[in-house]
């Protein structure tokens, strides 16, 4: 769990750093609004979603495990709301600069990697959920599971894409950017590595 904590530590870290220096920027536009969204949706929600996933599989009460279930679906439902708004900001930015859409990698694996996170939030909604947002908790989905490694390996790609493009490097420099995409690296792969190390007893 110790391990789980810093990893999300060290993405809201992260977040924090491009969010701050994207609001600084100034809000009164649409392109800030994009990193933002895009830092907190996914080294925020979407890292403390699957940290909550992860860390149900060493707890013992089957109510702890609902309870860490409910974290990952609410935190992984805004997520998705927050990577709509940072996605909107930037489509519409582009329309209102008369840009051509999805031109760069960056762009490309990210749209990617949003289609398949609302496809496999929806899924898992249907799967689980059951009138009165009553939760049915399910021992183990593999192919759930495998869907959200996959795109967190395209979103974390998709950020240190992001932060190495013009703007990212125009606001943290190389070594900024070198750092924060290190920092992205390891606190999305915890959660990844986490299952597979020796239990405590």
């Amino acid at each position: 769990m110790m391990l789980l904590d810093l990893g999300s530590l060290l993405g809201f870290g992260a977040a924090a750093v491009i969010s701050f220096v994207a609001a600084a920027t100034g809000l009164d536009n649409l392109f800030p609004w994009h990193p933002l969204c895009m830092a907190v949706g996914v080294l925020g929600f979407s890292l403390h979603a699957i940290s909550s996933a992860v860390s149900r599989h060493s707890l013992v009460r089957v109510d702890d495990k609902l309870e860490a279930m409910r974290g990952h679906a609410f935190h992984n439902t805004m997520a998705v709301i927050t990577l709509l708004i940072g996605f909107s900001a930037i489509y519409l930015n582009k329309d209102l600069h008369s840009k051509p859409h999805f031109t760069s990698y960056h762009g490309q694996i990210g749209a990617v990697a949003f289609a398949l996170m609302a496809i496999s939030a929806l899924l898992a909604w249907i799967k689980t959920v059951r009138p009165g947002f009553r939760l049915v908790f399910l021992r183990s989905d593999a192919p759930h599971a495998l869907f959200g490694a996959i795109i967190s390996l395209l979103l974390t790609v998709s950020i240190v894409l992001g932060l190495y493009s013009k703007w990212g490097i125009a606001q943290f420099g190389q070594w900024g950017c070198l750092l924060l995409s290190v920092v992205t690296c390891v606190a999305q792969s915890i959660p990844a590595i986490v299952p597979y190390l020796p239990k405590s007893n």
